[in-house]
């Protein structure tokens, strides 16, 4: 069951926060960084989002847990996108599913929303990311970088613009392979 997420989640949104970076990032981050990530620290950083008006947190709730969770909110750097800020899944529920549904219902809510494509930055080593999101027809953009703490990490910035992934029926089709344009353009650019 997908819905928004409450303040009861917050142990379950930390939990499952630093234990998919500590996993993720073995090898891209140093591991003192890693091992020095706390779940208090996962839930103060998940109590703060949540209280952030303009993002929003849902959860997918399967047999009574959290699965995984996605937030998203306005594109600060390019105008018609809707960004994909985080998408994390337990480890105990990869490999079902979780995470391309949790994708396709924000493609769907940025559809609602208006925007024309929805946007999303992952660390460039993050392979099984990056090939999800690619698979789901993620169009390459740019590379920027972003710091964990102290540490810079290069990432690689990705749109997936909905006219290709969500056809006019609605998500059916949605996952096909993107076309190489993009409608989203840096603020001041369009």
């Amino acid at each position: 069951m997908l819905r928004r997420a409450t303040e009861d989640d917050i142990p379950a949104l930390g939990r499952i926060y630093i234990e998919a970076l500590q996993e993720t990032y073995r090898g891209i981050l140093p591991e003192s960084y890693l091992s020095g990530l706390t779940l208090a620290e996962g839930e103060a950083t998940w109590a703060r989002i949540l209280q952030k008006p303009e993002q929003e947190v849902l959860v997918d709730q399967q047999d009574g847990a959290v699965a995984g969770l996605v937030s998203y909110k306005p594109d600060g750097e390019r105008s018609g996108c809707l960004n994909l800020a985080s998408l994390y899944v337990d480890r105990r529920s990869q490999g079902r599913g979780v995470g391309r549904r949790l994708i396709r219902t924000v493609w769907e809510r940025a559809r609602e929303m208006g925007y024309e494509a929805v946007s999303v930055g992952v660390v460039q080593d993050n392979l099984r990311a990056r090939g999800l999101y690619e698979r789901l027809g993620a169009v390459y953009q740019n590379d920027c970088e972003y710091r964990f703490g102290p540490y810079p990490v290069i990432c690689r910035c990705y749109v997936w613009p909905l006219a290709a992934v969500l056809p006019a029926g609605g998500a059916a089709e949605a996952g096909r392979q993107g076309t190489s344009g993009s409608p989203c353009l840096p603020h001041g650019r369009g």
